[in-house]
């Protein structure tokens, strides 16, 4: 707090400790665990790192790493590489991960553009899983699948060291 801010409380009988400890507390949010294996996915798009563009020899092309974490053992059901982050590579992913482990009773992820689909919903709801997506103002709601990014990533680049 800068000092003319924490003089101008002392003056009013005030404490920046006071003043946090009376200020109207945000929304609660609790945090949540699936009870059981499968009961929620997790899922996300991660920019990742540049590769050779196999279409263009000599240029560099981003690789986007698809993810999808079961909550409750932390499992990575399925992860994938693409060069895009659009709704077949999702719909991909997610096949594949529902053909080995079965299908999910929840399926939860961020509102980007790919998860954002009335087809993703319609092949929810006639997969019988429950399509949940992230409310637009809580961004570490997804904090768990990013960690395993920010863990996996770095082990991808040759230049990192330990």
């Amino acid at each position: 707090m800068p000092k003319h801010l924490a003089r101008h409380l002392r003056k009013a009988g005030g404490s920046r400790q006071e003043l946090l400890h009376n200020a109207t507390p945000q929304k609660g949010r609790r945090r949540f665990e699936a009870s059981d294996v499968h009961e929620i996915w997790q899922s996300d798009f991660q920019h990742t790192l540049y590769l050779p563009d196999p279409t263009h020899p000599g240029k560099r092309k981003k690789a986007i790493l698809f993810a999808i974490m079961d909550d409750y053992s932390r499992l990575i059901v399925h992860a994938e590489f693409y060069w895009d982050e659009k709704l077949p590579r999702l719909e991909d992913s997610l096949k594949k991960a529902i053909l080995r482990y079965g299908i999910p009773e929840q399926f939860y992820c961020d509102n980007g553009a790919a998860f954002s689909s009335h087809h993703l919903l319609r092949s929810a709801a006639s997969w019988a899983f429950a399509f949940r997506t992230v409310e637009r103002s809580v961004p570490r709601a997804a904090a768990k699948l990013s960690v395993f990014s920010g863990l996996s990533i770095p082990a991808l680049n040759p230049k990192h060291t330990t």
